[in-house]
């Protein structure tokens, strides 16, 4: 039976590998046959090991509920980065999901059977996004959405299977980003970096993954100067809404702390 660090290093190395996977094929490295049968078993292997950790998790912390979940680290963890943070604080996510509302609509090939066209996804129940993502697995809007709802009600197991399932179909930045900031409240602040890194090199201007990044690079690493460098360009955007403020006092502790260093 592997061991919980054996487990953990699985999934990390299969979300790793699958994020290197399109840089692999762009350089002509790995023919599109292989990529597709790379694709599937990283995801396959990054998903045993998350089960296996959260089986692991259910027998041995108390608390667990009925259906094996925990209450422990990236499997029912709050959106919280729990590291040591500048000055003591944990630094709390906020929703921070820029013109990405809950709302919108479900159309055309995303239509839940038998509803009307332009039904608004927030009547869909999350049971019936699931049937619809079964049935339309390569549905990467749906698909979406359905992650970003279990993210943003803290249920990190669900979206990180999720998103693991777009990343088997695409290079895609926010699903990336979004795997860097679970992992990295799991502790794997490595992997959140280098997940992030990648996500901001397919989309460069992307507000949430820089303030992913931030974060982790100011109360996960201690990198004042590394997080300023994110924080200042940020702030300049006039799209921040409720989030300025709390953008504003990251900054404000990045350089509190570059003034603490010797």
């Amino acid at each position: 039976m592997s061991s919980h660090a054996e487990l953990r290093e699985q999934r990390d190395q299969a979300v790793r590998d699958l994020a290197e996977l399109e840089d692999q094929v762009a350089a002509g490295e790995i023919d599109a046959a292989t990529a597709a049968a790379l694709r599937r078993r990283y995801e396959a292997d990054a998903t045993t090991a998350l089960r296996a950790l959260e089986r692991a998790g259910s027998e041995h912390t108390p608390g667990a509920d009925g259906d094996g979940r925990t209450r422990r680290g990236v499997l029912v963890a709050a959106s919280v980065l729990a590291v040591a943070a500048v000055g003591g604080a944990v630094l709390a996510l906020p929703g921070f999901v820029l013109d990405r509302p809950e709302g919108g609509y479900v159309t055309g090939n995303e239509a839940i059977a038998g509803a009307p066209e332009g039904r608004d996804l927030a009547e869909v129940t999350t049971e019936e996004m699931e049937a619809v993502v079964a049935q339309n697995p390569d549905i990467i809007p749906m698909r979406l959405r359905l992650a970003h709802r279990y993210f943003a009600a803290g249920d990190y197991r669900q979206a990180f299977d999720h998103y693991m399932a777009v990343l088997d179909r695409e290079p895609h930045a926010e699903a990336m980003s979004r795997l860097g900031w679970i992992v990295a409240s799991d502790g794997e602040i490595d992997l959140a970096v280098e997940l992030l890194e990648r996500s901001l090199r397919i989309a460069p201007d992307d507000p949430e993954a820089t303030w992913f990044l931030a974060n982790i690079r100011l109360y996960g690493q201690g990198e004042a100067a590394e997080a300023t460098a994110l924080l200042e360009p940020l702030l300049d955007r006039d799209d921040l809404g409720p989030y300025r403020d709390q953008i504003e006092q990251s900054l404000a502790d990045a350089r509190a702390a570059a003034e603490d260093r010797p």
